[in-house]
């Protein structure tokens, strides 16, 4: 008899934080006013150089623009979960892969279980939307523990269960 195993994948989009928003509209508003800038202020022939410099500057930072349309999608499959991140939907890249032996607990953002992990360094995966429930792994990681905050929808945390069902903590 076949066994398909466990198998889930959940597939959320991320906003930016209001940082990021914050970075992105100065650095397009940077783009618009260095420009003009170098037209109005700069005498005769360093309008070239200083329009030359702007346009420069505009390829730069257009190119760190932080991306709004990220996404992030996490497959389960028999214990091991990968996290990736997924840019203007058709750029993957897998950022971490866990194993649940690897796993000390996964928990509900703010839960008890995790009041002794809240020192370790985290990685956000999650949607950044405050209205959804976010959960906490900490796993083992290649430089120590590591916090890493994930949006799962419920067949995830049901296979997650499944598999070990004492690192999962509901409260």
């Amino acid at each position: 008899m076949y066994n398909e195993g466990l198998y889930s994948d959940t597939y959320v989009h991320s906003r930016l934080t209001q940082q990021e928003s914050m970075r992105r509209r100065l650095m397009l508003a940077a783009c618009v006013i260095l420009p003009i800038l170098a037209l109005v202020a700069a005498p005769g022939m360093f309008k070239i150089i200083g329009l030359l410099v702007a346009v420069i500057a505009d390829i730069v930072m257009i190119y760190f623009l932080p991306n709004p349309h990220i996404d992030y999608e996490y497959v389960f499959v028999d214990g091991q979960i990968d996290f990736d991140r997924i840019i203007a939907q058709n750029t993957r890249k897998t950022m971490c892969r866990t194993d649940l032996e690897k796993v000390e607990v996964v928990a509900p953002e703010g839960s008890h279980a995790l009041d002794g992990f809240q020192n370790l360094p985290q990685q956000d995966y999650s949607s950044r939307n405050e209205e959804d429930h976010h959960y906490i792994v900490v796993a083992k990681g290649e430089k120590g523990n590591i916090r890493i905050r994930f949006t799962p929808d419920e067949r995830l945390l049901d296979q997650m269960k499944m598999k070990s069902r004492s690192k999962i903590k509901d409260e």
